[in-house]
């Protein structure tokens, strides 16, 4: 199908009757209506902890407009939002960067333009919710990859690849002071005179030679017009995943445990189900019954699969896995908890994956001697808790425990506290107020802060 058509037929058929996929050994729940402005330029990431919670991130670009927002078993929550961008922009990826040094667990994307000199690409960032900056600006249109562990070949970073669709070639590594590091110069796999990466993806599991995986979806058919998948290896070789062939793939993923470490896909020539291609190269179909998928992404623990169709946002997963509810987010601050500063924090708000049941009971506050402190809780049955400190978090830290007596509805699934994919744990919340004297947040006021006050102000914080 000729690309040009893909969002008119997006639109045409969002009347349709609801899809329903299906897969022996999976559970497929809708959790999301309609994405707005579905097309192309809608892309997923699936997403384990850090400042935005458990879920997954939906990026969308047009007329203008960036759109970042999370969604879950909760719905839509928006993160942030630019405008201002050329109406022409395209988004060319998103990727989140856990656990990876200099690059504060933030979500990168990068959106691209032509201009008289060629394709120009913006690097975007966010790490908090409301910001969303331009941060750098290069010469190619780049698809981006996080790799949080070290390969043995590629290092902790974020990856990238120069996915300009005439004559794109270059592999690079983007530092945290956002240089670049050419891995690769003209580094087309053999045999490939043009080379159009739309999904770069990092092999964890070995099954396809390790290394980056690249999705070849050739999209300005100037050579044969056919997908293909090639991974590149630690020693920088290429070799040949899935031959050109006539699947026209317009994304791509590595499912992890409960998917096989199993590569997924769309095909925008096949409107109902999503491929797996295995490591020999063969394509078997997965999940009949979608409404023309066009993006898809699973999570780290390889529990969850996200994916986006004609209908909305589909969450799957093993149908022998029982999940609990789980934190997706507090305020203020992360998944995880913070350390806060200024005014004194009366409320904690905390926010869960589903609906639950919960009361006083199931939750204990403590302060940093041990002692425990006095709080009333609301929002049981909801998606909500909000907590009302008797005694405002000031110059202290209070650690909030959530026992897994909190429970899903209806199931009565206890909480996921650990956040491992599997029903039952306690989750434990630490939120720590600095005084403004105590420069170095280590709950003493003393000189030491001083020089850290002195470090703060050369800084410029």
């Amino acid at each position: 199908m000729h690309r040009a058509l893909w969002s008119v037929v997006l639109s045409c058929i969002a009347g349709t009757l609801a899809a329903q996929p299906s897969m022996g050994g999976f559970r497929f729940e809708r959790i999301a209506e309609r994405v707005d402005g579905l097309s192309e330029d809608t892309k997923i990431e699936a997403i384990d902890g850090g400042p935005f919670g458990t879920g997954a991130i939906i990026a969308h670009v047009g007329n203008g407009f960036f759109i970042l927002r999370t969604v879950g078993t909760f719905g839509y929550d928006a993160i942030a939002s630019a405008t201002g961008l050329d109406p022409d922009a395209r988004l060319e990826s998103v990727t989140q960067c856990i656990g990876v040094p200099g690059f504060d667990d933030g979500v990168y994307a990068t959106t691209s333009v032509y201009s008289p000199t060629g394709r120009i690409t913006t690097l975007w960032r966010t790490r908090v919710r409301g910001e969303l900056d331009p941060i750098a600006t290069f010469g190619p249109g780049l698809a981006l990859q996080c790799v949080a562990v070290d390969s043995g070949g590629f290092a902790p970073g974020l990856y990238a690849w120069d996915s300009d669709e005439i004559g794109g070639r270059d592999i690079v590594r983007i530092n945290p002071d956002l240089s670049l590091d050419e891995l690769l110069d003209d580094g087309r796999p053999p045999a490939r005179p043009d080379f159009d990466v739309v999904r770069l993806v990092y092999d964890f599991s070995g099954q396809y030679g390790g290394g980056l995986l690249f999705l070849d979806a050739d999209r300005d058919l100037d050579s044969d017009g056919l997908s293909s998948i090639h991974s590149l290896s630690n020693s920088l070789q290429w070799s040949q995943v899935l031959f050109p062939s006539s699947r026209d793939l317009i994304d791509m993923e590595l499912g992890g445990l409960r998917f096989f470490d199993i590569i997924y896909a769309a095909d925008a020539n096949d409107d109902s189900r999503l491929i797996r291609v295995l490591a020999d190269g063969l394509i078997s179909p997965f999940a009949e019954g979608f409404n023309r998928p066009i993006a898809l992404s699973v999570s780290s623990n390889g529990r969850s699969m996200y994916v986006i169709d004609a209908e909305g946002v589909w969450f799957v997963r093993a149908i022998f896995d029982d999940y609990g509810p789980s934190v997706s987010s507090v305020a203020p601050g992360g998944a995880e908890g913070t350390v806060i500063t200024g005014a004194p924090i009366d409320t904690l708000r905390i926010r869960f994956s589903e609906p639950i049941l919960a009361s006083n009971a199931d939750i204990t506050i403590t302060n940093a001697r041990g002692q425990p402190v006095p709080f009333n809780a609301i929002g049981s049955r909801t998606n909500f808790l909000i907590i009302g400190l008797g005694e405002p978090l000031s110059g202290d830290e209070y650690t909030v425990t959530l026992a897994d007596t909190i429970t899903s509805i209806p199931l009565r699934l206890p909480l996921d506290g650990d956040n491992d994919g599997i029903a039952g744990g306690d989750a434990v919340l630490t939120f720590t107020h600095a005084c403004p004297a105590d420069q170095n947040f280590d709950g003493l006021v003393n000189p030491a802060d001083f020089n850290a006050w002195i470090l703060n102000f050369n800084a410029g914080c």
